[in-house]
């Protein structure tokens, strides 16, 4: 006599198109799961998926069986992923779901919201500048975690302005550009000095040390004054965000001593 089929919850409510064969009840569970729960999730990390799903299932965030279980997201077109280095060793790695991983969530109810992956794919090149969309959302990661609000590609074309991130920490508020390099020709110049023109500043996130000295550099050519940090030093000591500030010529003392204002209120 053939052993009965074990079943879950949710299956008799998946379509037949979007029926999952899986090997083992249990494994379609976990899946199904955490479709539903990545849906519900504007964090894109792996580092916010963990999470979720270490409340949803009473696990450590860091368990290995978490850890361990992301990848079947992927293998059963759920969700893309991704991992991408951001300085040193350190990794980050980003998860949205994919259009079978969306129609499974709409299947059981639950409308999936765009994550911060899906904003900048729709937004900011996120499908194929993947390098980039990683340091961004770690940077906004790293803001939320501090309580800070935040907005990805908030939408100033009005102003011919197209920032890669909004924070404020309630003491303060700026617009933000995130690098990972310092390019000899290119337009980061027009960067510099649209922020000018819009906030009185540039704000910088680099990737490493090494790149905010140039990029500090750069925005002093540019006649360009701000303030900037690096995820390399966040990465190792992050207590302080904004880690230097600069004035250019042509700027007031008043810029720069607000501006060493917000580097004393980033530690708080």
């Amino acid at each position: 006599m053939a052993t009965p089929r074990r079943t879950t919850p949710y299956d008799d409510r998946i379509p037949p198109d979007l029926w999952l064969e899986f090997p083992r009840a249990d494994l379609r569970l976990r899946l199904i799961e955490a479709v539903l729960t990545i849906a519900r999730l504007r964090g894109a990390t792996s580092l916010d998926v963990q999470e979720a799903l270490s409340q949803r299932w009473n696990l450590p965030a860091r368990s290995g069986s978490i850890r361990h279980f992301l990848p079947d997201l992927i293998c059963y077109d759920l969700a893309h992923g991704t991992v991408q280095p951001i300085s040193g060793k350190q990794k980050i790695g980003l998860f949205r779901l994919t259009e079978r991983g969306r129609s499974l969530a709409r299947s059981l109810g639950v409308e999936p919201v765009e994550n911060g992956w899906d904003t900048l794919v729709r937004t900011h090149q996120g499908e194929t500048q993947v390098a980039h969309a990683a340091l961004l959302l770690y940077t906004d990661r790293l803001a939320r975690e501090r309580d800070w609000l935040t907005e990805l590609t908030p939408d100033e074309s009005r102003q011919q302005f197209y920032p890669d991130l909004w924070l404020s920490n309630g003491a303060w508020s700026m617009y933000v550009e995130v690098e990972s390099r310092w390019r000899v020709r290119s337009h980061q110049w027009d960067k510099w000095r649209a922020a000018l023109r819009v906030q009185g500043y540039a704000a910088i996130v680099a990737r490493t040390q090494a790149v905010r000295a140039r990029l500090i550099q750069g925005c002093r050519a540019a006649g360009v004054p701000g303030v900037a940090t690096d995820l390399e030093t966040l990465r190792l000591r992050g207590e302080q965000w904004w880690l230097e500030a600069w004035r250019a010529s042509s700027v007031s003392a008043k810029t720069l001593t607000f501006l060493q204002e917000v580097i004393e209120a980033s530690g708080q």
